[in-house]
């Protein structure tokens, strides 16, 4: 889970079922795996072209929102901010 590696994939690799890999499994999830998948997660919520175009929304709504959207798409997305002043 940590990996990304969806859970059709881990439950094939171990020769399971989805829904076995999940019930057997996740129930032995601690607070401290939870914990490290919000935080050590390295699958994109997003792609990038669909975080741009709810970026010019949020933009479109309020311009005063425009730099920390810009800043905070720089860090995710890690994209050079000038170039996504000029995107958006």
């Amino acid at each position: 889970m940590q990996a990304g590696i969806s859970l059709e994939v881990r439950a094939q690799s171990m020769g399971h079922t989805p829904g076995m890999n999940d019930r057997g499994y996740k129930k032995r999830q601690s607070t401290q795996t939870t914990i490290d998948l919000l935080l050590n997660s390295n699958s994109n919520a997003i792609d990038f072209v669909t975080a741009l175009a709810e970026a010019k929304k949020l933009i479109k709504e309020d311009e005063n929102n425009r730099e920390i959207v810009i800043k905070l798409l720089s860090v995710i997305y890690q994209k050079d901010s000038k170039a996504l002043a000029e995107l958006l």
